[in-house]
């Protein structure tokens, strides 16, 4: 289960793996080395919202398709505040929450439909084996009559 987003938890993670003691102090000290700002950030966005930076895109796990979504974000250099890092997280994981429930409901109309077209098929077979059964029952019926008539 992921970290609820609060200031409290970022707080928390920066001080746990970067020594920060807190997100003003680490926005003042990362303007020293760039790379560095864009490590925690992406190290933040991937512990509080599950998307990683892979080949340049952010990407996140789709449990339901089990493949990755993709979304057209490629760095992270518009984060300049504390504000902006919080608007982004809550952006990513809203946006997360609604592809997952897309994907659900595009399962569950699947298997709807597959439960509806199974149902129909067996119908089909039933109705079948019916008029089978039906016809031998009347064959052997009438056979039966004519041997009664004799």
């Amino acid at each position: 289960m992921r970290p609820r987003i609060s200031t409290k938890n970022i707080k928390f993670y920066l001080a746990q793996n970067y020594g920060y003691s807190n997100i003003d102090n680490f926005f003042k000290n990362a303007d020293v080395i760039k790379n560095h700002k864009h490590i925690v950030i992406a190290g933040i966005i991937q512990s509080f919202t599950g998307y990683k930076l892979e080949k340049g895109k952010l990407v996140c796990y789709n449990p339901y398709t089990s493949k990755n979504e993709v979304l057209n974000i490629s760095n992270f250099n518009h984060i300049q505040s504390k504000e902006d890092l919080l608007k982004e997280l809550s952006m990513l994981h809203t946006t997360r929450m609604q592809m997952l429930k897309q994907s659900r409901k595009r399962i569950l109309e699947l298997s709807k439909q597959k439960t509806q077209d199974r149902d129909q098929d067996l119908k089909a077979t039933i109705k079948k084996t019916e008029s089978k059964r039906l016809q031998e029952l009347q064959r052997d019926s009438k056979s039966k009559e004519e041997e009664l008539d004799y």
